[in-house]
């Protein structure tokens, strides 16, 4: 699965593809670097764009430079896939959302709750553990 983005003219129709995120062009099915059933977007104020992917159980942080390359590698990866109820890991990623301070929510359908995360725009490791969470007594739990 690929996402597509694209301009619409003044009077709202599509326009050209502009850029494809996903896989290494507009036309290959090759699945090295796919997002993965791309089913949510936020775009914080600093132009960093988050993308969930509900096939890899992942959330991938792409900054304003690959997010222009065809191809283009995320520059952060959150959770790691496994699905697991932990601080760093989600199982349905229903949603997300970006506020101006760059805390990056992310909604966990399947485990109740939704984890947060401060400063997601400037994060540097891979998979990080959850500042907190909401609709849990602690982020271990679900």
């Amino acid at each position: 699965t690929i996402l597509f983005l694209f301009t619409i003219t003044p009077l709202g129709c599509l326009s050209d593809w502009i850029y494809v995120v996903g896989q290494n062009n507009f036309t290959s099915s090759d699945a090295q670097g796919r997002i993965g059933q791309p089913t949510f977007l936020a775009v914080d104020t600093r132009y960093k764009k988050f993308y969930v992917s509900s096939e890899r159980k992942v959330v991938y942080r792409f900054n304003e430079t690959e997010w222009h390359s065809i191809g283009g590698q995320p520059e952060m990866v959150f959770g790691n896939g496994a699905g697991v109820c932990s601080s760093s890991n989600f199982s349905t990623a229903y949603g997300i959302a970006v506020d101006e301070g760059s805390r990056l929510y992310i909604a966990d359908f399947s485990h109740n709750r939704v984890l947060y995360f401060d400063d997601a725009a400037n994060l540097t490791v891979t998979g990080p553990s959850a500042s907190g969470v909401l609709g849990q007594t602690n982020v271990l739990v679900c």
